[in-house]
């Protein structure tokens, strides 16, 4: 989508961070005090985590959103879960610099995303399903400006339901 909404990132502090987790649709919390000792020369490292089975017809998508984002320090973990229906011949055809790939059977959603957290080594971690994509391309260089103010612990923001056949159709 290349209209930008003016979306309210909300700020949260470490206490109700876990309450907030993966219950709103863009979650990016700090992973340790790192942030606390960044310089303003340096860009905080992000980690984008995307589980993803059986799902070929929408993984494109999500790549080329973490792909085409401007902000500069991100890596983008795709755990793929031995998917039999082409996922992981799509997510080899959306590969960029910034991705790492790992292919293997897992115990579902959130076994693989524990798998990606293990391997992320940003300051920041979030999460992209396999069948979601960033709005913008400057959607984490706006999230991450928040995280500026040393007591965010976590940024979330809501997410727009659309529908797969027109992207600018709203849903909910």
């Amino acid at each position: 989508m290349e209209e930008y909404q003016d979306y309210k990132f909300r700020k949260v502090s470490r206490d109700t961070i876990l309450s907030f987790l993966n219950l709103y649709g863009v979650t990016l919390f700090n992973r340790s005090n790192l942030l606390m000792n960044c310089s303003e020369e340096t860009s905080i490292k992000v980690s984008i985590i995307t589980a993803a089975y059986k799902s070929k017809t929408t993984i494109g998508e999500a790549i080329n959103s973490v792909a085409n984002q401007t902000y500069p320090n991100i890596e983008h973990i795709i755990i793929e879960g031995k998917s039999e229906d082409g996922t992981l011949e799509e997510i080899r055809r959306y590969k960029h610099n910034r991705m790492r790939l790992i292919s293997e059977s897992d115990d579902g959603l959130f076994h693989a995303f524990n798998k990606g957290i293990k391997e992320a080594t940003g300051d920041v971690i979030g999460f992209v399903h396999s069948d979601d994509f960033f709005a913008h391309k400057k959607t984490l260089a706006r999230i991450m400006a928040e995280f500026e103010d040393p007591t965010v612990e976590a940024v979330f923001s809501d997410l727009d339901y659309i529908s797969n056949i027109d992207k600018s159709l709203v849903i909910r």
